[in-house]
């Protein structure tokens, strides 16, 4: 997976040399640079100035881009650098051109961050700048140029994490074990070759053979390795329930065979930077062929830690769900630290809206922690509902603030489903055993919620990060309905009937 920080560009402009300059204006364009990177630094982003490099002798007269040498200097540096986007510090008036070029011909997500000091002319600036790049805009990003000013730098920052996670999904991949279309339902597909253009590299499907013979190997061969989940899941107050028809030894083994096959599959695929993966289940193996749910699969493979030690925790949708899928990798962009949370969307009530997903959802959950002891203890692996035999993984959302978000699409016209919810503390229902359950209340009409939600899956990640989404989404061409805001539901409803 590809974990590296944010690398955004970050560079300044000076008077034209027709304009005579001072050096202490020349401190000032330097003093307002340093601190937007100081600012971005401070966030976790790698920063790159290829100004620094170009002063570095000191014998220059003015310390932005003032001139076509320099621009075409800083271009090629920043090309070299590969940055994820663009931020252009503007606290003098320059050759405008000069900003217009640099944007246009980057191609990347590019913003005016103008500077609000009385000495500044920045705003006034930015707003020149900005109506040039519009007016020979070459690409979808300079089209999109954002303003932002130094007196609402979190601003800035909210964008940068959104064109960030864009910029990251595009050099990433998906693996789909048994493709889509899973459970015959038809929206869990898409089109994978527009998909590929506008939000990942690529899609990458193989069948799921490869989990069940590799899973079949290993509890043949390294039996050893089963043995060591079990007693870790055992060791940190995980429990286990077998039935004797459902969930037996045999499927227990077969079930963490699953797990340890996917886990070894990607270790296998490092290098092709898989950034999220699928399982098809229904019903191939569920019934069909094999007669084992995969469901230890989307448990643990979001997750940091097993009994083999710490590794990337991998995004999992159940039923071959494209979209589904793209929704958790643009959440663990944005949020890393977390994997998403994968569910069926079972009801919605005032105050309620039920995730359960039918057989398991990343353990990260269960205790809201990477930590095994405090996630682990909550967790209960307990016979199959559905299927010939499995495994479920049982747990109870503790309270908390969530983002909940889901792409779909509505005659070839995607969108993004999105709203800042909260965990309400709450005891576990009696319904379908097994299945781990997540209550979230958005504060918004059920009714609503009901005739808008746009599938049976939802995703969740930790805290509020919809403004991100909102950045993310803009830069993707993807419009946003918020089920957080009834105007917003209402509003969707009416132009899906005007369509």
């Amino acid at each position: 997976m590809d974990s590296a920080a944010i690398r955004v560009g970050v560079v300044s402009f000076s008077h034209a040399p027709v304009y005579a300059s001072t050096g202490a204006r020349e401190q000032f364009v330097r003093r307002e640079t340093a601190a937007l990177a100081a600012l971005l630094e401070g966030a976790g982003m790698q920063v790159v100035q290829p100004l620094e490099r170009l002063r570095a002798s000191g014998t220059h007269d003015r310390y932005g881009i003032s001139t076509a040498a320099d621009l075409e200097f800083c271009t090629q540096a920043l090309r070299d650098a590969g940055v994820d986007c663009l931020v252009a510090s503007v606290a003098q008036w320059p050759r405008i051109a000069l900003i217009s070029t640099l944007v246009s011909e980057l191609g990347v997500p590019s913003a005016l961050y103008a500077s609000t000091h009385p000495d500044s002319v920045g705003e006034v600036t930015a707003g020149a700048a900005a109506a040039s790049i519009l007016e020979s805009a070459r690409g979808r990003e300079a089209l999109l140029v954002e303003r932002f000013r130094d007196t609402e730098p979190e601003r800035l920052l909210v964008w940068l994490r959104g064109a960030g996670a864009l910029r990251r999904m595009r050099r990433g991949r998906l693996l789909m074990w048994g493709g889509a279309f899973g459970a015959d339902v038809p929206c869990t597909r898409d089109d994978e070759a527009a998909l590929e253009g506008l939000l990942v590299r690529e899609i990458l499907s193989e069948q799921e053979i490869v989990l069940v013979e590799g899973a079949r190997r290993i509890v043949r061969d390294q039996a050893e390795r089963v043995d060591r989940f079990l007693a870790w899941l055992r060791g940190h107050g995980a429990t286990i329930t077998m039935d004797g028809r459902m969930l037996t030894e045999e499927a227990l083994r077969f079930s963490v065979g699953h797990y340890l096959a996917a886990k070894d599959r990607l270790a296998s695929l490092a290098d092709e930077n898989i950034l999220g993966t699928s399982v098809k289940c229904h019903f191939e193996t569920s019934t069909d062929c094999v007669g084992c749910t995969l469901c230890l699969v989307p448990g643990f493979l979001p997750f940091g830690e097993d009994a083999e030690g710490p590794r990337p925790a991998v995004p999992v949708a159940c039923e071959g769900d494209l979209k589904a899928l793209l929704t958790m990798v643009m959440l663990q962009q944005l949020v890393p630290s977390v994997p998403p949370l994968f569910g069926d969307t079972i009801w919605f009530r005032k105050g309620s809206t039920l995730l359960s997903n039918c057989g398991s959802s990343s353990v990260w959950w269960a205790g809201r922690s990477g930590n095994p002891r405090e996630a682990l203890a909550r967790v209960s692996l307990l016979p199959q509902l559905h299927g010939r035999s499995g495994s479920t993984v049982f747990y109870v959302t503790p309270p908390g603030p969530v983002t909940y978000a889901r792409l779909y699409r509505v005659r070839r016209r995607y969108f993004m489903y999105l709203g800042a919810g909260v965990v309400p503390r709450c005891a576990a229902i009696d319904r379908a055993p097994g299945w781990p359950q997540t209550q979230v209340d958005f504060g918004t009409d059920p009714y609503l919620l009901y005739a808008t939600s746009p599938s049976n899956h939802g995703c969740l990640t930790d805290g509020d990060v919809t403004a991100e989404v909102e950045a993310f989404c803009r830069l993707a061409g993807i419009a946003v309905v918020r089920c957080d805001r009834e105007e917003s539901l209402k509003r969707h409803l009416e132009e899906r009937a005007a369509t």
